[in-house]
């Protein structure tokens, strides 16, 4: 039986086409690729704030974590931070270049004490923050040593700084150590005790605050010449305090905002030892003020 007497005809008697021509179905290609790239560039935003988020997240965690075993326990506790930075690097710019890595973990109070290995000994394992999230600062004080070549050295090659904030038994952050840990127990340790609530800012992937797109345009701003090494900043950034006062003097410049927001800050109640997540920056080095009303709070 032939079945091309029954297929539909149009109003002419001519059988419709069924099928599809070779442009019909390069067009139909074409529009899937572009939504499957606009999807694509979207999931990628989605999953690296979800990426920062969650470090951010992950740390403040310890640090609740460590206060409430310091309350539990009646004994101290304290976290450690740990940044490990290529034995390649001369500069704290190049330390940042080449992608350091920081680990974190919780060390409870022992008994004895004959030292910081005897001191202390570790709760957990070491959690590590995503590659290119990592931390610049405490209050304006860099989280590296003055000197690079000041870090302990590692088998791998890598040096290694370590800073650890003491929650005593009533759950109060009450000094902050820095030292290189040396396995001969030779390194220097410097205790500050914590006077002022503490805030860690992070940035991720550079050390930069790129303000070329921002309305109006600026610069990029180097934000490791805003910090120093060997106390915290009582006071702001000069060059970052002339964009907050540029902004507030001008409602349609959003500089203030764009800066802010390329960092995050993890905020230490010292009194509670409390945390707060924001995502953008506050403290030294940045002027200590009321920040715009769309940035006020925690993330």
């Amino acid at each position: 039986m032939d079945n091309r007497k029954n297929r539909p005809k149009d109003s002419a008697g001519k059988p419709f086409d069924s099928g599809f021509s070779t442009i019909e179905l390069l067009m139909v290609i074409a529009i899937m690729m572009i939504l499957i790239g606009i999807l694509s560039i979207g999931s990628v935003e989605i999953l690296d704030k979800s990426r920062k988020e969650n470090a951010l997240k992950g740390i403040s965690a310890v640090f609740r974590n460590a206060r409430q075993g310091a309350l539990t326990t009646n004994q101290p506790r304290r976290v450690v931070l740990e940044i490990s930075y290529s034995g390649q690097a001369s500069s704290h710019q190049e330390a940042y270049e080449l992608g350091p890595i920081l680990e974190f973990w919780i060390e409870k109070k022992q008994v004895r004490n004959r030292g910081w290995q005897d001191n202390y000994e570790p709760v957990n394992s070491p959690n590590e923050m995503p590659p290119g999230v990592t931390l610049v600062d405490i209050n304006g004080r860099g989280i590296l040593p003055d000197n690079v070549a000041n870090g302990r050295r590692n088998r791998n090659g890598t040096f290694s700084y370590f800073t650890s904030f003491v929650i005593n038994s009533k759950g109060r952050i009450t000094e902050i150590q820095r030292e290189t840990r040396s396995p001969t127990g030779n390194g220097d340790v410097i205790v500050e005790p914590v006077l002022t609530n503490l805030a860690l800012h992070f940035m991720f992937g550079n050390t930069q605050i790129d303000l070329s797109e921002a309305v109006p345009p600026g610069e990029v701003l180097d934000y490791l010449s805003f910090i120093n090494y060997n106390n915290m900043i009582q006071q702001p950034a000069p060059e970052l305090n002339q964009i907050v006062t540029n902004a507030r003097s001008d409602p349609t410049s959003d500089q203030e905002i764009m800066g802010r927001t390329q960092m995050h800050t993890l905020y230490l109640l010292r009194l509670t030892g409390q945390a707060a997540n924001y995502d953008y920056g506050i403290y030294a080095p940045w002027p200590i003020s009321p920040v715009p009303e769309s940035l006020e709070g925690p993330a």
